[in-house]
């Protein structure tokens, strides 16, 4: 057995078939694929009773993402693995080329795949996310590597940096891809574009408090940054991916709690925010305007263009 596929599951009757169709037909002879319903509520065990002849089906009390994956982990036998969330799709090819670049490459402990996200129809061609350049450490900090579905890791490199931390409640992959960088284990992409991620729908209400997770995001920046200030290793570019991303949250951020806003965007030296590149939510014009007037009255001035806009 050189490929494990494990899947996780928790209340997802309604995209399980989907997830697990395609796992079955991107399996090859030299595959096993592990299905473990982490205390789901509703029809997902049942659902997985119909695929009990083709998948190892198990599950267990209530535990958390991590957890499951851990578990999944233990009770699975092959060197490469990969982890799919019960709402994605993987199309067929995908982990036969990933493994076979991790065997080409025995430095490299995990190969992730650009994921193509959609929302209802898993086969409309929405928008790619790939990582956003060769240094993995922006990537991290821009929240660009992709999400755990679309990689195949070395069980080995897993193992070796003490598997999933069962204590997160979000943001998991980026605290696993964080230890395998500081541990120096390679990370690598290919852009087969392979990997089909589903977006929640566009009117469904946050799984979670949005603004505890924003400022969760924020912590992990913080850890971030207290490391490569560590290792002599904050680069320009690093610097600047960081206090990007910190103005990202921030102007999120707002919406939900403006004093934790303010004080995460003055984390942000003004006299650095115009020098930062335009990207996601922080066009020049927006940019130019913090630099000159202070995140405070960027907000407000925003918040007045929306209005007007609307009305």
């Amino acid at each position: 057995m050189q490929i494990s596929i494990l899947v996780p599951v928790h209340n997802a009757q309604d995209t399980l078939r989907d997830t697990l169709d395609s796992a079955l037909a991107l399996a090859g002879p030299d595959t096993e694929i592990l299905a473990l319903d982490d205390g789901s509520r509703d029809d997902s065990w049942q659902v997985l009773q119909d695929y009990a002849d083709k998948v190892q089906v198990s599950r267990q009390d209530n535990s958390g993402g991590c957890a499951t994956r851990n578990r999944l982990l233990e009770m699975s036998g092959a060197p490469f693995v990969h982890f799919l969330d019960a709402d994605d799709i993987v199309d067929p090819g995908r982990n036969e080329q990933q493994r076979e670049f991790l065997q080409r490459h025995p430095k490299i402990g995990v190969v992730t795949d650009t994921l193509r996200l959609f929302y209802e129809d898993p086969h409309e061609d929405g928008e790619r996310f790939a990582p956003c350049g060769d240094d993995w450490w922006v990537s991290l900090i821009r929240h660009r590597i992709p999400f755990t579905s679309s990689a195949l890791w070395r069980r080995d490199a897993i193992e070796a940096v003490g598997k999933w931390d069962e204590s997160l409640p979000s943001g998991q992959e980026y605290d696993l891809y964080f230890r395998f960088l500081k541990a120096g284990i390679e990370i690598a992409h290919l852009d087969l574009a392979k990997t089909r991620y589903r977006m929640p729908s566009r009117n469904a209400p946050p799984k979670r408090d949005p603004a505890r997770t924003m400022l969760l995001e924020a912590a992990f920046l913080d850890r971030v940054e207290a490391y490569l200030i560590g290792a002599g290793g904050l680069t320009r570019s690093r610097r600047m991916a960081l206090e990007g991303k910190r103005l990202q949250l921030a102007r999120k951020l707002a919406r939900c709690d403006r004093q934790a806003a303010r004080d995460l965007a003055d984390r942000v030296p003004r006299a650095r925010i115009v020098a930062l590149p335009p990207q996601e939510g922080l066009p020049r014009t927006y940019l130019a305007c913090a630099a000159l007037l202070g995140f405070d009255m960027a907000e407000t001035v925003a918040d007045r263009m929306r209005a007007r806009h609307a009305g």
